[in-house]
């Protein structure tokens, strides 16, 4: 993976802390979602986003769009 100087991007990502999980099959949407966040961290990025309290499906994220247009489409002045 390129580092933020090599490959600028912004990253908007959100998941669930009661996102789907199966520890019989060691799986794990929110873990997942963390570890991937720290890589992106780790080469740079600055991830906007995060997890909430909540869980997957519209009812959750719908609460959430806004944020994901702030961060990628920020006003302008």
């Amino acid at each position: 993976m390129k580092t933020s100087d090599e490959q600028p991007l912004d990253i908007y990502m959100d998941w669930g802390l009661y996102d789907v999980r199966s520890p019989q099959k060691n799986f794990n949407v929110a873990v997942g979602n963390r570890n991937v966040a720290e890589l992106f961290k780790d080469k740079g990025y600055a991830p906007k986003g995060g997890e909430t309290a909540d869980g997957t499906g519209w009812s959750s994220w719908s609460n959430r769009t806004d944020a994901l247009f702030q961060a990628l489409f920020p006003a302008v002045d």
